[in-house]
């Protein structure tokens, strides 16, 4: 077989792919810097994204995106049960083989057909619920790019299994460019909300394709013979983390459910705060977890090293994601001026809800790194439906006094479940409270000081122009939140400690455990 370069680390034949992490010297190799390049990677794609949303929010109107956005909660619950989650499952599989992932594959494939034909003839009943006819092309067109993607869904998991990070992040930067570039020309176009699906299905077919040119795996002709006791194990994991996504999605689409039926503009102004407002909670967790949960696994049987890398990465993930929730939260209506122009406004007070939900909501995101690494998600799957009973509710009684009522009761929601959350998810787990709560207050507090002292720099320059304000307000807000981490007891040597258990996320426990524990593979997302 001819072998693959990755790019950065190295050939990759099929036998490679399925190789135990234990015997496998590429491995060590390309994972390296693994989790610096996920998290590098995922920050180049938000700066194509922010180019992207101020360009086109310039030449679409917020119906437009509402008209996405009414669609957006029926694909997301596609993007929940797709594969069956057996992406994620088979990665679960310390042995796994090509025959046993085909088989999966090929289950998958027939069921995420079903799936993407059952949603697309939702579109009447979109069209009815919210009265506009141009939901009904949109969710067939959106169906069939999700089939698409997950062409490539498996292949993109092998890749990972094997830490090649550079990889899979450049397939995924370069289709969201060019599907940025077709989306543009759409919309200067005139294509209107059209632009907006356009780029969806641009992004699906370059990410597919890329990962099947880059991954020489290919599923094998099917076999007959007796059920394989590895498929059914993955097909009990993926219905306990199906089961969790499901609820997860009526806990985290209601909201949106609810506002569309005030109208696609409404819905347009609220969608683009809460995607902003949330981007660097749900980025940085996209880009970490990948390579936490494979490094949390490893180390299961290791707990004092477990409890290690948890600090680390939960760290890592907070050191950037809560100062930017506060200062967008302080900022809000700069931000929106900035980023989407005047036409936005009406989308300050969703923003700043949005930002105050999302601070209390990272706080607790990485409990679930750790329910997939340990492979607790029936105990996950229970705590889900707390979770939903509360958030649902919530909403509920906010939506008596409108999308603002819904905005609140969505962010507050999150608040009140954010400690009870780390507190069930560690019960039972060689991590204790003190670990987590120390790796994540440190930065919780060090932003909540640069935004008592920006508000105040906001007061001082309050007379300038929006940019100029929110440039200077940026520096002294920066500049505190690092005086106030480092500063903390222990605050330097976190530092050093978080960015150098970031570099070995990727190594999994080390070169040292190599060997000693067993390994278990990494958690694809599948999004």
């Amino acid at each position: 077989m001819t072998e693959r370069t990755d790019g950065g680390g190295g050939p990759a034949s099929r036998e490679d792919l399925f190789a135990s992490s234990n015997g496998a010297t590429k491995l060590k190799e390309r994972s390296a810097a693994s989790g610096l390049i996920a998290v590098s990677g995922r920050a180049v794609q938000i700066a194509l994204r922010l180019v992207s949303v101020a360009i086109l929010a310039r030449l679409l109107t917020p119906g437009d995106f509402g008209v996405r956005a009414l669609v957006l909660p029926v694909i997301i619950l596609t993007n929940s049960v797709i594969n069956l989650r057996l992406n994620v499952a088979a990665l679960q599989q310390p042995n796994l083989d090509s025959e046993g992932l085909g088989r999966v594959f090929r289950l998958s494939m027939r069921f995420n057909l079903l799936i993407v034909v059952i949603i697309a003839t939702l579109g009447p009943l979109l069209a009815q619920i919210y009265q506009d006819s141009r939901v009904i092309g949109v969710t067939a067109a959106w169906a069939a790019a999700i089939y698409v993607l997950n062409f490539g869904a498996f292949h993109e998991a092998l890749l990972k299994r094997q830490m090649r990070f550079g990889v899979t992040v450049s397939i995924e930067t370069l289709a969201m460019f060019i599907g940025m570039i077709v989306a543009i020309i759409a919309a200067s176009l005139g294509a209107g909300y059209w632009a907006l699906v356009i780029e969806i299905g641009v992004i699906g077919i370059a990410r597919s394709l890329g990962a099947w040119l880059a991954c020489p795996w290919r599923p094998p002709p099917a076999t007959p013979g007796v059920p394989d006791e590895r498929v059914n194990e993955m097909l009990s994991f993926g219905r306990n983390l199906t089961g969790f996504r499901v609820l997860q999605w009526i806990s985290t689409q209601t909201d949106r459910v609810l506002v569309g039926l005030f109208g696609a503009h409404t819905l347009g102004l609220y969608d683009g705060a809460r995607r902003w407002g949330w981007l660097s909670t749900v980025e940085l967790d996209s880009a970490i977890r990948e390579v936490a949960v494979s490094s949390f696994s490893r180390a299961q049987e290791q707990p004092a090293q477990l409890r290690r890398l948890v600090r680390g990465a939960t760290s890592a993930m907070l050191f950037l994601s809560l100062p930017i929730s506060a200062f967008l939260f302080i900022e809000a209506e700069g931000a929106v001026r900035i980023l989407f122009g005047d036409a936005w406004l009406g989308a300050v007070p969703f923003v700043e809800y949005m930002c105050f939900g999302a601070f209390f909501a990272a706080l607790s995101r990485p409990t679930g790194w750790i329910f997939e690494s340990l492979g607790r998600t029936r105990r996950q799957f229970r705590w889900g439906v707390l979770e939903t009973v509360v958030i649902f509710g919530s909403l509920l009684v906010g939506s008596i006094a409108g999308p603002m009522g819904i905005a609140a009761g969505y962010a507050a929601s999150h608040a009140f479940l954010a400690f009870p959350t780390i507190w069930f998810c560690l019960r039972g787990t060689s991590v204790t409270l003190l670990d987590y709560l120390g790796a994540a207050l440190r930065p919780a507090v060090a932003a909540a000081v640069g935004g008592l002292v920006a508000v105040g720099t906001i007061r001082l320059f309050g007379d300038l122009g929006t940019p100029a304000r929110m440039t200077i307000e940026f520096a002294v807000f920066t500049t505190v939140y690092l005086l106030a981490w480092v500063l903390q007891p222990g605050g330097r040597r976190a530092a050093r400690d978080g960015i150098a258990l970031l570099r070995e996320l990727g190594r999994g426990v080390g070169a040292r455990l190599r060997g000693t524990a067993p390994p278990t593979e990494a958690s694809v997302t599948g999004d």
